[in-house]
């Protein structure tokens, strides 16, 4: 199977083997794995439908990390995540993490940083964290190639300053919270 735009979509069946086995979507399939066919996807980046769909379904993870977000450090607050960047570069090593980023990058970045960064904000970190970003009450997420280097736990930096507000950019081979880890909490407690 092939598609292109000045030839369309090419099947060629073999003579010996041709049938829809098992009522199989072949061309759905096919389609759905090919990069960048979206037009005007709501998650930029070079995604392919099967993730897009996937980012879809796991959008609710993402907003009820947002609602905690706004609910423990104010409601100004807000992610802005570069979906380019992960989709550039989330890692291959598996096909379901890359295949269903809806799962595991809304389950390991956006769900755990609730469970294990926001739930332990005190008082203190929380306030903290407010006068750390100064008027930019905003929590940048990004995806870095694996060649570059993450100062905590080799896979995740922060930044956080008045003018950008946190900048968290993990390594797209790399990411999760690990043993429950409370990166950022650790961090606003150092650097406070």
């Amino acid at each position: 199977m092939k598609c292109d735009e000045s030839s369309g979509l090419w099947l060629k069946w073999s003579g010996d083997y041709y049938s829809y086995e098992h009522n199989s979507q072949y061309i759905t399939e096919y389609v759905d794995n090919l990069p960048g066919v979206a037009a005007n996807p709501p998650y930029p980046g070079n995604w392919t439908l099967v993730q897009l769909k996937s980012l879809k379904e796991g959008q609710s993870k993402l907003d009820a990390a947002e609602a905690k977000l706004k609910e423990k450090l104010g409601a100004t607050w807000a992610f802005d995540i570069d979906w380019e960047s992960i989709a550039t570069n989330i890692a291959d090593k598996s096909s379901s993490y890359v295949q269903k980023p809806g799962k595991y990058v809304m389950e390991a970045i956006f769900q755990k940083f609730v469970e294990c960064d926001l739930n332990k904000f005190d008082d203190d970190v929380t306030e903290a964290m407010n006068e750390l970003c100064g008027a930019s009450k905003v929590i940048h997420i990004a995806f870095g190639p694996k060649s570059d280097t993450y100062e905590i736990s080799y896979r995740l930096s922060i930044a956080v300053d008045e003018d950008s507000g946190c900048t968290v950019k993990w390594s797209g081979d790399y990411y999760s919270y690990e043993w429950n880890s409370d990166y950022l909490n650790q961090f606003v407690l150092a650097n406070a």
